[in-house]
C-alpha cells in the first residue's frame, strides 16, 4: 500500500527478526519478541499493518489517572523491530480503556485510568497521537464499537471507580454515549442505559459492567451478544432505545470472547469466559450466535465447547474463518499466572469443533492481547503490569509469534496477490486482484484491522468474498452493500488456495 507515516520522533531498536519456521499440524511457536512493556492493548496501523501497543502510565505498572502520559511500542513484523514511544502530548493513561478504529484508520482510545480522556492514533498526522473530545460519563473497561455510519458507541465501565478507590468511587450508572465524528463531540445516549448489559457477577456494579461483546450491525444498530447471558439490540438514532434478543445460555461468560467469523452470513462464535470477573471457574462453554435483520431473537446453537475453559483467553479471527483462542487462566485472578492455560485451540467452521494446538509455554492470562497479523500469523503477548507488587516472571515483557497449520505442511504454498484494482473501493462495489503465478482457484476474504484489550476486539470480522468473473490469474470480486455488514475502515484483504492457505494480505480501504 503505497501510504506513509510522518513522524518526528526517532525510536529506539530493542530487538531483531528471528525467522519462525513451522513444524506440522498443530502449528509452531516463534522465539520470544522483547518489548519495552508490557502488551495491555493492540491496534494495526492501517498504513504499515505494523502492531502498535501500550500499557499505562509505566511500562509495567497502572496508576491513577493523575500521570497523563502512556507507554507504547511499535512492532514491524515484516524486520522484527521494536520501538518505543512515550504519548504525553494527550494528557491520558490509555491503561483500562476503550478502542475502536474509525472510517479513516484513526484509533480512538477512551477513558481508562484517566477516565474522561480520549486519544487519537492518526497515522496521517505528524505527531501521530493527539488528544480527543472529553466523555461526558468517567468510565474504564467500557466496550466501544464503531457504527456503520462512522460514530462510535461505547456503554459501561465501572472500573475507573478504581482510579478514586474502589470504596470511594461511582460504581454503575455508565450509560452509553456516542462519538460524532462531524462535531468531534460526545453526546449521551438517554434510551440506551447500561443495565441490560449488567451480568450476576458477585462484585456486583464494578464488575458487572465491564467488557461487553458488541457488534455493530445493519442501519446504525449494535448486537449485544454477552457477555451477560441475555442478548440485547442497541439502537443509537436519536436519543437510543433497546430491545432484548434472547439468552445465549443459562450462565454469563466475563472474559470470555465473542468473534464475527462470518459477517454476510450474521454469524457469531463465543467462548469461554466465567460467571464472574473473579475467583470463579472458567468455563468451556461456545456457542454459534445468528443474527439477520436488527429487530427480535437470535438464533444460537450450543457447541461441543473448548477441550478447556478459560478466562482471560483472546479470540482471533484467521482469513479462512478458523477462530483461535490463546492464553487464559482456568480459574479467574488477574495478576498471577497460577492456574495459567497455555495451550491455544483452533474452532473449525466445518466441523464446528474445536482441536488443541502447539503450547505457548509462557503464560498469557490478565492483560495479554492476541492479534492477526497481516501474513496471517498470530502475536500473542503481553500479561502482569503489576509492578513491583507482582510475584517475579509475572510481567511479560515479550510476545511470540505463532503460525497455525494452514502454514505448515507440504501443501503450505501460499498464493499471492499481485496487485488489486483499487486500495480504496465502495461498500457495494467491485475489486479486482490479480495473483501470481498458478493460482488455482483460488477464495477471497477480508478481515477488518484489530484494535483490542482485555479480550474485547469489536473492530475484527470477516467477510468472505463472492468472485462474480475471472479471466486468468484475476478475480473480480463483489463487496456486500451493507455498510453495517462490511463495516467501512481498512481490511485485509486475502488469497486463499485450495488447501486453505492464505497469502500475505493486502490492505484495502473501504467506504461508503
Amino acid at each position: 500500500m503505497s501510504l506513509t507515516r510522518a513522524s518526528t520522533a526517532v525510536w529506539c531498536l530493542f530487538t531483531a527478526f528471528e525467522a519462525v519456521t513451522a513444524q506440522g499440524g498443530p502449528g509452531s511457536w516463534g522465539p520470544s519478541i522483547q518489548f519495552p512493556i508490557v502488551t495491555v492493548s493492540g491496534a494495526i496501523a492501517p498504513d504499515t499493518g505494523n502492531l502498535i501497543v501500550w500499557s499505562s502510565r509505566d511500562r509495567d505498572w497502572s496508576g491513577d489517572g493523575n500521570v497523563g502520559q502512556t507507554f507504547s511500542a511499535e512492532y514491524d513484523w515484516r524486520t522484527g523491530a521494536v520501538s518505543e514511544r512515550l504519548v504525553s502530548q494527550t494528557n491520558h493513561d490509555m491503561f483500562c480503556s476503550g478502542v475502536s478504529m474509525g472510517h479513516q484508520g484513526d484509533i480512538l482510545v477512551t477513558g481508562g485510568s484517566s477516565a474522561t480522556r480520549s486519544s487519537f492514533h492518526d497515522w496521517r498526522t505528524p505527531e501521530v497521537w493527539k488528544p480527543g473530545p472529553e466523555l461526558k460519563i468517567p468510565r474504564g473497561y467500557q466496550t466501544q464499537t464503531t457504527l456503520s455510519d462512522g460514530r462510535m458507541f461505547l456503554i459501561g465501565g465501572s472500573w475507573s471507580s478504581m482510579t478514586a478507590g474502589w470504596w470511594n468511587g461511582v460504581n454503575g450508572g455508565k450509560h452509553s454515549e456516542i462519538w460524532n465524528p462531524s462535531s468531534n463531540t460526545w453526546e449521551l445516549l438517554p434510551g440506551i442505559p447500561v443495565d441490560p448489559i449488567l451480568t450476576d457477577d458477585w462484585a456486583g456494579l464494578y464488575r458487572s459492567d465491564n467488557h461487553a461483546w458488541l457488534h455493530t450491525w445493519k442501519d446504525g444498530s449494535v448486537f449485544h451478544a454477552g457477555p451477560s447471558k441475555r442478548m440485547h439490540w442497541f439502537y443509537t438514532n436519536g436519543e437510543g432505545s433497546f430491545a432484548p434478543a434472547g439468552e445465549r445460555d443459562g450462565v454469563d461468560a466475563m472474559c470470555g470472547f465473542s468473534v464475527m467469523y462470518d459477517a454476510v452470513a450474521g454469524k457469531i462464535l463465543s467462548g469461554g469466559g466465567a460467571p464472574s470477573y473473579e475467583l470463579s471457574d472458567a468455563i468451556p462453554n461456545s456457542h454459534i450466535t445468528t443474527i439477520n435483520e436488527a429487530s427480535g431473537v437470535a438464533q444460537v446453537k450450543q457447541l461441543k465447547g473448548l477441550n478447556r475453559g478459560r478466562i482471560f483467553g483472546d479470540g482471533i479471527l484467521l482469513p479462512t474463518g478458523h477462530v483461535l483462542t490463546t492464553g487464559g487462566m482456568s480459574w479467574g485472578r488477574v495478576y498471577t499466572d497460577a492456574t495459567a492455560v497455555t495451550v491455544p485451540e483452533i474452532w473449525d467452521p466445518a466441523t464446528e469443533e474445536w482441536t488443541e494446538l502447539a503450547d505457548e509455554v509462557t503464560p498469557r492470562t490478565y492483560h495479554s492481547i492476541g492479534v492477526l497479523l497481516q501474513d496471517g500469523t498470530v502475536f500473542s503477548g503481553g500479561g502482569g503490569l503489576c509492578g513491583v507488587v507482582c510475584v517475579e516472571g509475572i510481567n511479560h515483557f515479550d510476545g511470540k509469534i505463532f503460525t497455525p497449520p494452514y502454514l505448515s505442511g507440504g501443501d503450505a504454498t501460499r498464493p499471492t496477490i499481485e496487485s488489486t484494482s483499487l486500495q480504496d473501493v465502495p461498500v457495494g462495489g467491485t475489486l479486482t486482484a490479480t495473483l501470481g503465478a498458478n493460482p488455482n482457484d483460488a477464495k477471497f476474504s477480508l478481515v477488518r484491522l484489530s484494535t483490542v484489550t482485555h479480550v474485547v476486539n469489536t473492530d475484527q470480522r470477516r467477510v468472505p468474498l463472492t468472485a462474480v468473473a475471472r479471466e486468468g490469474n484475476s478475480y473480480t470480486l463483489q463487496l456486500p452493500g451493507d455498510a453495517g455488514v462490511l463495516l467501512p475502515g481498512f481490511w485485509y484483504l486475502f488469497a486463499i488456495s485450495p488447501a486453505g492457505v492464505p497469502s500475505v494480505a493486502q490492505i484495502i480501504k473501504v467506504h461508503i
